[in-house]
């Protein structure tokens, strides 16, 4: 809430455009764990073709992430349901619905991540065995912070690496070498 256009620059370097956040949600039924709340950030943004995206940053990745976004994605669509329907009225149509997109930023990664190390970014693509193109109306990416930081080479090449290094940087050395390729941090 303090530093939206930072936020803004992350995302915008996950989703490869620019975005604008819209609304920073409430911590909603906030976990509280030994290492404090799992929830630390939950906001809604509009991508630039006027599309919603939930972004979510966890401490601990839930052990059942699949099924916990499929939850938070169908409350999106619903809520995006209502209002493009009451805003059209007669003339609405299921083509007006928007994508709308889920990243999970996690700390701590749940095991079916850590079995596919060392990818750390997980885009779900979504196809049919027929070949037939559907359009869906839901995307999710998950980025897994404790991959990033496992990885030999660490070197700040994009807008993403820059970020990423941000979040796990554990020592002045990589926070300086983070400055000097990325002043702007």
């Amino acid at each position: 809430e303090e530093h939206p256009h930072r936020v803004e620059s992350l995302l915008s370097a996950i989703l490869g455009e620019k975005v604008e956040i819209l609304e920073v949600l409430p911590k909603e039924g906030i976990a509280i764990t030994e290492g404090g709340s799992q929830v630390i950030m939950d906001i809604i943004l509009r991508l630039s073709d006027g599309s919603t995206t939930a972004v979510e940053m966890q401490r601990l990745g839930f052990l059942f992430p699949g099924e916990r976004s499929s939850c938070y994605l169908s409350d999106m669509i619903m809520r995006q349901y209502g209002k493009v329907r009451d805003e059209k009225g007669k003339n609405f149509s299921y083509k007006d619905m928007k994508k709308v997109n889920l990243i999970v930023i996690m700390e701590k990664s749940s095991p079916e991540f850590k079995l596919v190390s060392p990818k750390y970014i997980h885009k779900r693509m979504v196809s049919y065995d027929s070949g037939a193109e559907v359009r869906s109306l839901e995307n999710v990416i998950y980025i897994s912070l404790d991959t990033f930081r496992e990885r030999k080479e660490n070197k700040i090449r994009t807008g993403i690496d820059a970020w990423l290094t941000f979040f796990t940087a554990e020592s002045p050395d990589e926070v300086l070498g983070l400055l000097n390729a990325r002043p702007e941090f």
